[in-house]
């Protein structure tokens, strides 16, 4: 029985006109081309070129053979793209990340929902993904491990909004060291923004909500609350609020999504996505 890889030599002899030329397309050595064709031929029990002392030219039966070729490699490739698809509908993802937004983004990508929980801590992350707890993990910080691919993703920055008559509504930006002292309304389920306002606003009164509570908290008070740039996306702004930008470099995070190199065929895809990913209609 004749193997796909001899359909693609054949095809691309065809193709590109000379053996010498589809050598150079396919990187195989001219010997080893025409032994391929060679056996397929043999495979068939017909000849599908003939034959003169310095060139080769497609018969009849090569034409045939050339365009049931291209069509059974568009059903193999059809088939490997299925199976696929198959595979990673069946495949159990249990995703830990350090913030909301990366796992908007990520069932996005997958377009169903995801295993997913928030969780404000690297190590335990890392550990849970070396023990197959979880199938991908998303860090605010990159690390080095051989035993792990990385994805780049995208950045999110940190906003103040308040109200329009606001003392602080006409700032262009803002530092924490100048909200410390504030109180201020933000979610519970924010991953390592928690941390990182209480780290930031030690004198601050952090009223937290949970988030099915928080929007209406915000849009029936005048308190300053925390955004992102991905949440002003995501929530429409009803209250017409102001988002100042926080300063602090710390403020912007980069976020990188790590799993295991012996996963790769099930997660490899998503560096590609994220590249064309608009993220304006994720968020």
């Amino acid at each position: 029985m004749f193997e796909l890889n001899q359909l693609l030599v054949l095809i691309a002899i065809v193709e590109e006109g000379t053996v010498s030329k589809a050598s150079e397309k396919l990187l195989i050595s001219q010997p080893a081309l025409s032994r391929t064709i060679q056996k397929l031929e043999k495979d068939l029990g017909i000849e599908l070129f003939d034959r003169t002392k310095n060139k080769i030219s497609l018969n009849d039966n090569g034409r045939l053979a050339y365009e049931k070729a291209k069509h059974l490699l568009k059903q193999a490739n059809g088939m490997k793209e299925e199976l696929i698809a198959y595979d990673q509908a069946n495949f159990t993802i249990n995703l830990a990340s350090c913030a909301p937004a990366p796992i908007w983004a990520i069932e996005n990508i997958f377009d169903r929902k995801l295993n997913s929980t928030i969780i404000d801590n690297s190590n335990d992350m890392i550990s849970g993904l070396n023990s197959f707890k979880y199938s991908l993990i998303v860090l605010n910080h990159y690390i080095e491990n051989n035993g792990f691919n990385c994805i780049e993703l995208f950045s999110e920055k940190l906003y103040l909004s308040v109200v329009p008559n606001h003392r602080l509504a006409t700032k262009d930006k803002i530092s924490f060291k100048e909200l410390n002292g504030e109180s201020i309304l933000l979610s519970s389920r924010i991953g390592f923004w928690s941390h990182l306002c209480q780290l930031n606003l030690p004198d601050s009164n952090l009223l937290y909500q949970k988030d099915e509570l928080l929007y209406e908290v915000v849009d029936s008070s005048t308190l300053p609350s925390f955004r992102t740039d991905i949440t002003i996306k995501r929530f429409q702004n009803q209250n017409k609020r102001i988002y100042i930008p926080i300063s602090d470099s710390e403020a912007t995070n980069y976020y990188f999504l790590y799993y295991k190199k012996e996963d790769d065929k099930h997660f490899r895809f998503i560096k590609e996505k994220v590249k064309k990913i608009d993220l304006s209609k994720v968020f």
